[in-house]
């Protein structure tokens, strides 16, 4: 059993400054914009790539605020002032992953980038910017989760100041940390075998299929609001995910074997 003991705010002289969530949010996105202008320099200029990882950075966060706000939409209705205190934390994976993706796709488009290219090397890297924002999820302790006993790794909070639960549950975020640096490691293996071979984008949509899919099972040790046959609002947002997820690889899988087909003809 593991006690958290941890103020879900950081204070500077004794000012409230932001919340754990935040920062740790800040310093994933951070991360995950540096490796990614990285990964991708060699195709893409620098310049180029951190004005499309702005972009991605920016709509990222509104997606994330926006699910977040729809998800708990008693809580905002009741206070609407809440919905921009971004500073308080409250944000949604699922969202910043749709609202990232999507500005990729569109800017680059736009300003005639590798899309495919840039698509596969963010997926790469993803898991670990949105693991290191987790670590924020577990020190605050917003997100709660379903009773655990009988594991050694079962949490819960007691500082007076937390918002997580004084009963000992399931330390659902930090499986999602596991996830997403899972997934980032397999990625990142895959990457040097994937990069440059027709069509583009299929790591990517590998990523968007493995986080759904991981996702939806750890959702039934959350909390969250159930909105429809037994399920709540992320895991009905990933089975549709994974859904367009395996079209979308079926048909990459299919242009590929045209091409090759073409090739070999």
């Amino acid at each position: 059993m593991i006690d958290l003991p941890f103020d879900p705010d950081i204070y500077l002289f004794g000012a409230r400054l932001l919340a754990w969530h935040s920062f740790f949010a800040i310093v994933g996105m951070l991360v995950g914009v540096v490796l990614s202008v990285r990964l991708i320099r060699d195709r893409v200029p620098l310049d180029r790539g951190y004005s499309i990882a702005a972009w991605a950075v920016g709509s990222g966060f509104v997606g994330a605020r926006l699910l977040h706000v729809a998800e708990r939409w008693d809580v905002y209705l009741a206070d609407p002032g809440r919905i921009v205190a971004v500073w308080d934390g409250g944000s949604s994976i699922l969202g910043a992953v749709i609202g990232g993706f999507a500005a990729i796709a569109i800017i680059g488009w736009r300003t005639a980038a590798p899309v495919g290219y840039v698509l596969d090397a963010v997926a790469a890297v993803a898991g670990v910017g949105m693991g290191i924002g987790r670590i924020g999820d577990i020190i605050n302790g917003e997100h709660h989760a379903v009773a655990c006993s009988g594991v050694p790794w079962c949490v819960r909070y007691t500082n007076p100041n937390t918002l997580g639960q004084a009963d000992y549950v399931h330390p659902a975020v930090a499986y999602e940390m596991l996830l997403d640096l899972g997934i980032a490691a397999l990625l990142l293996w895959l990457r040097p075998r994937a990069a440059g071979r027709q069509p583009e984008g299929r790591l990517m949509w590998l990523f968007v299929i493995l986080y759904s899919f991981g996702r939806f099972w750890i959702s039934f040790l959350r909390l969250d609001p159930v909105v429809f046959a037994g399920l709540r609002e992320a895991q009905l947002l990933s089975i549709v995910l994974v859904a367009i997820g395996l079209a979308a690889s079926l048909y990459l899988a299919v242009e590929r074997r045209r091409a090759v087909s073409a090739t070999l003809a």
